[in-house]
């Protein structure tokens, strides 16, 4: 129970910290600036981008460093207000009965706010291409 309450507090009374958030965004900056000297993840990146037209699988795996620097707290909020609703979320446990999760998880995430947007779900589709 203790870490079922856990998480519907951290789900639904989430707080972002400026500070921490800036100073994530600068350890993210550096991530993204070591990958992108990486040849295997620009080739990988490059090869899923033309195999599925960069959609899916073909997204980067890696945010390119020009949206990296666009992000802002707002848009984690957005993030986070779009994923975390009830048709989105799943509680899985091992060792507790069907029946005490299930009751569990709806005493403490019911009262989440359900969303009508939907979220990018586009399938993944291999349609081949060339890159050069």
């Amino acid at each position: 129970p203790y870490f079922m309450t856990l998480l519907a507090h951290t789900v639904k009374n989430r707080a972002f910290d400026r500070t921490e958030f800036s100073e994530q965004m600068n350890a993210l900056e550096h991530i993204v600036k070591h990958t992108q000297s990486d040849g295997q993840t620009l080739i990988l990146d490059a090869l899923h981008g033309e195999a599925y037209r960069h959609v899916g699988l073909g997204m980067p795996l890696v945010c390119p460093p020009r949206n990296l620097s666009a992000l802002t707290i707002d848009d984690l909020a957005e993030f986070m207000d779009q994923l975390y609703t009830p048709q989105r979320v799943v509680v899985a446990a091992a060792g507790v009965e069907h029946a005490a999760l299930v009751d569990l998880a709806e005493a403490t995430l019911a009262s989440l706010p359900a969303s009508n947007r939907v979220g990018p779900n586009a399938a993944s589709q291999y349609v081949g291409g060339e890159w050069r």
